[in-house]
């Protein structure tokens, strides 16, 4: 044996096994990175994942800001509507006072004209033109007026309060 060609072969055989080292020195660094690669591939997944669930919920906050927009544009509208119904109610009432200080003046009137046909008929008795009997038939006559008159501005007072 030769020790120059012993000491080739144990160089050649170290050689070998530093190649064989690097070698597997750097499959574990491929492993590594690897893993590392997988780690990080993991961690983007859960961060996308959780972006996403609160993509989800801006989404949600967004359609329920929409909703509570939409009610408060109903509830803006309402308020509109009731102060019309309530200008409403203020011009029907107003109305209806007038139709009430029409009843007033239109009784009054025709109470008027009840005195002075009792007036006529006293003087009737004194010797008028008129008798009696047709100054009755003329009083009757205003007082059914007066009455049908009545009836009917109460059925517009009836109709008006039902209206409020």
């Amino acid at each position: 044996m030769d020790p120059q060609n012993d000491n080739e072969k144990e160089d050649s055989i170290n050689e070998a096994l530093s190649a064989l080292g690097w070698v597997e020195e750097d499959d574990q660094k491929h492993k590594k990175a690897e893993l590392d690669d997988n780690e990080i591939i993991k961690k983007q997944t859960e961060e996308i994942k959780r972006l996403k669930e609160k993509v989800s919920q801006l989404q949600q906050e967004n359609d329920d800001l929409k909703n509570k927009i939409s009610e408060g544009n109903v509830l803006k509208n309402d308020g509109a509507n009731v102060k019309s119904k309530d200008k409403k109610i203020e011009e029907l009432e107003e109305k209806l006072n007038q139709q009430r200080a029409l009843n007033i003046k239109s009784t009054s009137a025709f109470q008027k004209e009840i005195a002075d046909l009792k007036e006529r008929i006293k003087c009737d008795k004194e010797g008028e033109e008129k008798t009696i009997a047709d100054a009755k038939k003329e009083l009757q006559a205003k007082i059914n007026e007066l009455e049908q008159q009545t009836e009917n501005k109460d059925k517009e007072i009836e109709e008006i309060t039902a209206e409020l």
